[in-house]
């Protein structure tokens, strides 16, 4: 039986768990363990999956880590982001938000329900740090969102850009030349809270993404009849990441070159 580790921010969790699912759906039997954090799949869904361990003691992680890759022989560990694998997790139906009545209270819910509603996902903290930053954080720079900002004008009538952010200071930079009004999403409510976000960002009709899992699955989960995402060209600047394996093929690449040049 094969066990498939959760770990990291809520993205890649759920491409983690969707893996799970893509191998249950080819006939494996399937646990998993969560290495447990705020705002963990569990915190954020209502997952009744009982193959799910959470094992906070470090004497039982590790027995369950070793039965698993020495005597069944399969501990998986890995980020596993493949859209093949998002597919059967979303056909699954298991996403259901466990604050999700609170979420629809907002009044950023009512905004993200307009038709022309677009989720902008702008992507700091982390990305910004110096080991991330040369990787990752230099994908998606001012150029990304006003090419970006461009698709979704030719393609939508009087856009209502929504901006989701982990840092407010960083996102006025990265916008500051896209020629168009926006609003950042902030509830005091929901501060912190990954679930909201995720939540406003799936709602929305249209998106543009970040290089981030996080973003993509708000897209990908989100996704409806005649609804434009745009995604970066690139995932990473060192090339470690297929987008043909991660990016459905009806979404929009937008490279980080010159407007003009994107628009010709």
């Amino acid at each position: 039986m094969p066990t498939v580790k959760l770990f990291a921010g809520l993205g890649n969790q759920l491409f983690q768990y969707a893996y799970g699912l893509w191998l249950r759906s080819r006939g494996e039997k399937v646990r998993f363990v969560l290495s447990r954090s705020r705002g963990s799949l569990r915190d954020v869904f209502e997952i009744g999956d009982p193959t799910i361990l959470e094992l906070r003691n470090p004497v039982a992680l590790a027995a369950v880590k070793a039965w698993a890759r020495y005597v069944e022989g399969a501990y998986l560990v890995g980020f596993h982001q493949r859209r093949e694998y998002a597919k059967v997790a979303r056909e699954s139906g298991r996403f259901e938000f466990r604050r999700g009545v609170a979420y629809a209270r907002s009044r950023w819910d009512a905004a993200a329900k307009e038709d022309s509603s677009v989720s902008v996902h702008v992507r700091g903290g982390d990305y910004l740090t110096h080991g991330a930053a040369g990787v990752y954080g230099s994908v998606c720079g001012p150029d990304y969102y006003a090419n970006a900002f461009a698709l979704i004008e030719e393609r939508i009538a009087d856009p209502k850009f929504l901006v989701l952010t982990d840092d407010p200071e960083h996102a006025a930079r990265m916008l500051e030349g896209v020629g168009h009004d926006y609003r950042v999403v902030n509830d005091g409510e929901f501060e912190d809270d990954p679930g909201f976000d995720l939540h406003i960002l799936r709602t929305c009709r249209h998106h543009i993404i970040a290089n981030s899992t996080f973003s993509w699955w708000g897209a990908f989960l989100g996704s409806s009849s005649g609804g434009v995402t745009v995604c970066p060209d690139r995932w990473t600047d060192d090339g470690t990441v297929n987008l043909d394996d991660l990016v459905p093929d009806d979404w929009i690449r937008a490279p980080a070159g010159a407007v003009s040049a994107l628009l010709q």
